[in-house]
């Protein structure tokens, strides 16, 4: 009898053990999961902040209708994100705080219509030593996104450089440094953009949005993991692979189409056990606004619907009265929906003049 009560108490000991084993994984599996979601959240606000601060230090007095007029500037957007995240983490902002943010990043990048800025590790030396081997991140002046161009010797012929949600572009030439521009790819016309391979020739071809769009985003894409690469060999970092599409994908990832924030986070130990892979990036951008648009129909009432809703053929018998920025303005004014383009799609396209 002894002896069967000796296996129960064996067997009810190993379920205990397994009931605390499975209770122990299932509380660092949920410390984990919270712990990953207040990074990414952490992440998202201050990305938001870090990009309004991009924004607002240079358009406060734009309203987001010409698109060509909005731009960012570095100056305030790694302090507002900074100062964000010790908010987040209940950390006091001073300067060791500030600075351990920092050394979280692994790379940040703005992209304007014109060009992008990216941040460089710059060394600082406060001693007046040779090498002082302490870095900060700093950011670059703008760099243009470029297309390199190949003549039938397979030299450098010259650079295109080209822009966000326009076919505006300027060019030089390599060799005489004579520069042309323009407002359309057509005026462009054939170019080699990589040299023949053996006996293998490179084709010619005729810049379009599509190829200046996946050009753009190679670059940015290259830009960022160089630079990831760069500063991980200054701080013994682990390596980064990163992707942007052309278009946007299956898994969510969009384009770089308008002026964009990107932030990408390395391993932190501030996070508790939260995933850093799994929250790593921020990323905004700048979209169009889209107003309602208050009209007299044929019949002469009062009509509103979203910009785009109405056909170019429809237009000319139409007369805008008004803009407003939501349909309750709208129905305040006193215009009421019109049902024959109100279920029309919405374009938000970023488009510049």
């Amino acid at each position: 009898m002894k002896n069967w009560l000796m296996i129960f108490n064996f067997i009810a000991l190993g379920c205990l053990a397994v009931m605390l084993s499975t209770f122990y994984i299932q509380l660092e599996t949920a410390a984990t999961e919270y712990d990953t979601d207040r990074l990414s959240k952490a992440i998202e606000y201050s990305g938001d902040m870090a990009f309004n601060y991009s924004l607002a230090s240079v358009n406060d007095e734009l309203t987001y209708q010409d698109m060509n007029q909005v731009t960012l500037s570095p100056n305030m957007c790694l302090p507002a994100f900074e100062e964000m995240m010790c908010l987040n983490y209940d950390m006091a902002i001073y300067t060791d705080n500030l600075k351990y943010i920092e050394d979280s990043i692994a790379t940040a990048l703005l992209a304007t219509n014109d060009g992008y800025y990216i941040t460089l590790m710059s060394e600082v030396n406060e001693t007046g030593e040779a090498h002082s081997n302490t870095f900060e991140f700093n950011w670059s002046p703008k760099l243009p996104y470029t297309i390199k161009t190949y003549d039938d010797s397979n030299k450098p012929a010259s650079e295109i450089a080209v822009c966000l949600g326009s076919e505006k572009w300027i060019r030089v030439n390599t060799n005489t440094l004579a520069v042309t521009n323009g407002v359309s790819y057509a005026d462009i016309g054939s170019i080699k953009t990589s040299p023949d391979e053996g006996s293998v020739k490179s084709p010619s071809m005729s810049l379009n949005s599509e190829t200046v769009s996946r050009a753009i985003n190679t670059r940015i894409t290259n830009a960022i993991t160089q630079n990831i690469d760069a500063i991980a060999d200054l701080r013994s970092d682990k390596d980064y692979s990163l992707y942007i599409p052309s278009e946007q994908t299956s898994s969510g990832l969009n384009k770089i189409s308008s002026p964009s924030l990107i932030l990408v986070m390395k391993d932190v130990d501030f996070s508790g056990q939260a995933k850093v892979r799994n929250a790593q990036i921020s990323g905004l951008k700048v979209v169009k606004k889209v107003r309602v648009i208050g009209y007299l129909n044929d019949a002469g009432q009062r009509k509103y619907c979203y910009e785009s809703q109405i056909t170019d053929s429809n237009k000319v018998n139409l007369s805008a009265h008004a803009y407003f920025n939501s349909v309750e303005e709208a129905t305040l004014a006193g215009f009421m929906p019109d049902f024959n383009f109100i279920f029309n799609k919405i374009d938000t396209a970023y488009k510049t003049r």
